[in-house]
C-alpha cells in the first residue's frame, strides 16, 4: 500500500523549514518552530491538517505584516516542490486577499513550485471579474506550470476544493481562457483544460458539446484527445450528441447478440466474466464499454460505466469478452449482495443481468431457480455457478430440474455447513409461493 500523503512531513522535513526560513532572513528559533509544528497530536494529523498547522506556524514566526513575511516565503519555497509545498499557497490564500498584486505575483512564484490551483480560488470567488482576467492573463505565460494554473485554478468543480459557483453559472469566461490553452504544447496543460471542460459538461453540456465540434474541426494533433478527454462524462452517460462527434453511429449501425453472463456469483478477490456478440451492419468506429450496478449499504445501486476499448468495425459479427476483477481498493466500499452488469456499445445497452457478490465466498448456499415452467426448485450447493450449470445440461442436476429446466437464479443466502444449508433448504420448500416471491433477489 501506497505511504500516505501525510507522511512526508517528518521531524526531518520540517527542521529543513525552519533552517530554509532562516536561511531566507527569516528571525525565528529552529527548536521553537519545530516545537509548535510537531506539537500538540501531530501524529493524529491528516493532511490537510497537516499544511493547514504548518502555515499558521509561517504566521506566527515570521513578521506579522503580509509585505514583509512574503519576501522570507518565497525565498524559502523554491526548494520545496510538490505536495511539500502546498501549504506556501494556502499563506497567500489565508493572508493575502487584501493584498491582491502582491499575491498574484506570490502565486505566478508559488505554482511553479508546487501549485496554487486551490489558493487561488479564495480570489476568484472574492472578486471573479478581476480573477478571471488575471487567469486570462496568465493563460498567455511562457510557462506551462502557469499556463496550467490558468485552466486549473479555475476550473468550477475542482476535486477537493469548493466549488466555483459564479463559473459553474456562467462558464463562458473559461471557455475564453480555454480557447488560449486547446492546442497547448504541453500535457501537463491540456490535461487540465480537458479535465475543465469535463467539469462544464456537467452543467452545461450542450455548451460543451458546441465548444467540442468548434475545437475538433481545428484538425489540431491533439485537440481530438482533448476532446474526448473532456467529454468523457457524456460519452459514457451515452449521449449521443457527444458519441456522433467521433462517428459513433445509434443501434441502426449494429445489433446486440448473446450476452452471456454464466457466473451466478462472484467473491471479492475474483474475477466477474462475461462476453456479448455483436452484428455489424455498417461499417465505423464502435466505442465498447460496459456498467456495473454496485450493490450499496441501503440497498439501492450506484452505476458507474468502464471502457472496455474503441476500433473500427467492416460489418461483421464479433465478440467481444470482459473479465471485471472484484478487488478490494481505496476508493470503492463493496456490500454484499445483488449486483448487475450492462454491456454497452455506442452508448446503447445490450441488456443487463444480475449477479450476487459475496465478501467471502460461504461454505454452502441456499438457493432457488425459476424454472421454464413457472415453478421454484429449492437447493444446496457449495458453488452455486457449477451447480446452475449442472441443472442446465440435464446431466448431473437433480431429478427435478432434468424435467423442469432452470430459468434463472431467483434467491440464494449463505449457510455455515452443509446441516444449515439442510435445514434452511427444508423450511424455504414448506413456505407458500407468495413467501417464496417475497424473498426473490429481483423484485
Amino acid at each position: 500500500m501506497a505511504e500516505p500523503l501525510k507522511n512526508i512531513y517528518t521531524r526531518e522535513y520540517v527542521e529543513r523549514l525552519a533552517m530554509e526560513l532562516i536561511a531566507a532572513g527569516g528571525e525565528l528559533v529552529k527548536a521553537d518552530f519545530c516545537s509548535a509544528a510537531m506539537g500538540n497530536a501531530w501524529e493524529s494529523l491528516e493532511l490537510k491538517e497537516r499544511t493547514t498547522r504548518l502555515r499558521k506556524c509561517l504566521y506566527e514566526f515570521l513578521p506579522s505584516t503580509y509585505q514583509d513575511a512574503l519576501p522570507i516565503i518565497l525565498k524559502a519555497a523554491n526548494t520545496f516542490g510538490g505536495y511539500e509545498g502546498m501549504f506556501f499557497p494556502e499563506y497567500v490564500e489565508a493572508y493575502g486577499l487584501d493584498h491582491w498584486e502582491d499575491s498574484m505575483a506570490a502565486l505566478e512564484v508559488l505554482t511553479i513550485y508546487s501549485s496554487a490551483e486551490f489558493a487561488i480560488r479564495a480570489f476568484l470567488e472574492k472578486d471573479p471579474l478581476r480573477g478571471q482576467q488575471q487567469m486570462l492573463l496568465w493563460s498567455k505565460h511562457d510557462n506551462e506550470h502557469i499556463r496550467r494554473l490558468s485552466s486549473e485554478g479555475i476550473r468550477p468543480r475542482l476535486p477537493w476544493a469548493s466549488q466555483l459557483l459564479y463559473f459553474k453559472k456562467d462558464p463562458y469566461p473559461i471557455l475564453r481562457i480555454l480557447e488560449n490553452l486547446n492546442k497547448d504544447e504541453s500535457l501537463y496543460v491540456r490535461k487540465s483544460v480537458a479535465n475543465n471542460l469535463n467539469d462544464i459538461s456537467k452543467d452545461h453540456p450542450e455548451l460543451a458539446i458546441k465548444t467540442a465540434k468548434k475545437w475538433i474541426k481545428s484538425k489540431q494533433p491533439h485537440t481530438q484527445w482533448i476532446v474526448k478527454h473532456g467529454l468523457r462524462t457524456l460519452l459514457k452517460a451515452g449521449e449521443p450528441s457527444a458519441l456522433k462527434i467521433f462517428g459513433h453511429g445509434g443501434s441502426d449501425s449494429f445489433e446486440c447478440e448473446a450476452f452471456e453472463l454464466e457466473q451466478k456469483s462472484v467473491s471479492l478477490g475474483e474475477g466477474l466474466s462475461f462476453d456479448f456478440t455483436i452484428d455489424v451492419r455498417k461499417q465505423g468506429p464502435f466505442r465498447f464499454e460496459y456498467a456495473l450496478y454496485f450493490f450499496k449499504k441501503n440497498g439501492t445501486h450506484t452505476r458507474k460505466v468502464f471502457k472496455i476499448t474503441e476500433k473500427e468495425l467492416e460489418v461483421g459479427a464479433y465478440e467481444i469478452d470482459k473479465v471485471h476483477p472484484f478487488k478490494k481498493i481505496n476508493t470503492r466500499v463493496h456490500y454484499e449482495g445483488l449486483h448487475f452488469v450492462e454491456p454497452i456499445v455506442n452508448g446503447v445497452s445490450c441488456g443487463k443481468k444480475p449477479f450476487f457478490l459475496w465478501l467471502k465466498k460461504p461454505n454452502y448456499m441456499v438457493y432457488m431457480l425459476l424454472t421454464v415452467k413457472n415453478t421454484i426448485y429449492t437447493g444446496i450447493t457449495t458453488d452455486i455457478n457449477r451447480r446452475f450449470n449442472e441443472h442446465l445440461s440435464g446431466v448431473k442436476g437433480a431429478k427435478y430440474t432434468k424435467a423442469n429446466a432452470p430459468k434463472e437464479l431467483l434467491y440464494i443466502e449463505a449457510a455455515k455447513n452443509r446441516s444449515e444449508a439442510q435445514k434452511r433448504e427444508a423450511a424455504i420448500k414448506k413456505l407458500s409461493r407468495s413467501k417464496k416471491e417475497a424473498m426473490y433477489l429481483l423484485k
